[in-house]
């Protein structure tokens, strides 16, 4: 009964954990830090938006944002196919992009779709 036990449970644990191809360790944290970088940016762009308009804090975001492409698009040319959050790397990108252009960062947008296509 024991031995019996542990096959059965050792092929429940089988189906347990990520979906394959993860996103390796470094790439998931740099994936991490990259869609909070364009997260933040875009919460500043709809603040400066609604509250001051103004265009050079705006521009000062955008370049903030910016910096991050270069990360994902490697990421993206290394491997489109790895999971991150439940998502492709694919999917993550082309979220990114229609955030991006939504809250008003369309140069980003725009540099991030250049560097991904």
């Amino acid at each position: 009964m024991g031995r019996r036990w542990l096959i059965v449970a050792a092929i429940a644990l089988a189906g347990c954990g990520p979906t394959p191809p993860q996103a390796p360790g470094p790439e998931a944290h740099q994936l991490n830090t990259t869609l909070s970088a364009f997260s933040t940016a875009c919460g500043h762009a709809s603040e400066i938006q609604a509250f001051s308009n103004d265009a050079h804090a705006l521009a000062l975001n955008e370049r903030q944002a910016q910096k991050e492409v270069p990360t994902i698009a490697k990421i993206y040319k290394r491997n489109r196919a790895w999971i991150f959050q439940g998502k492709t790397v694919a999917e993550l990108v082309q979220t990114s992009e229609t955030f991006l252009d939504e809250c008003g960062l369309h140069a980003t947008a725009r540099r991030l779709r250049a560097a991904t296509s």
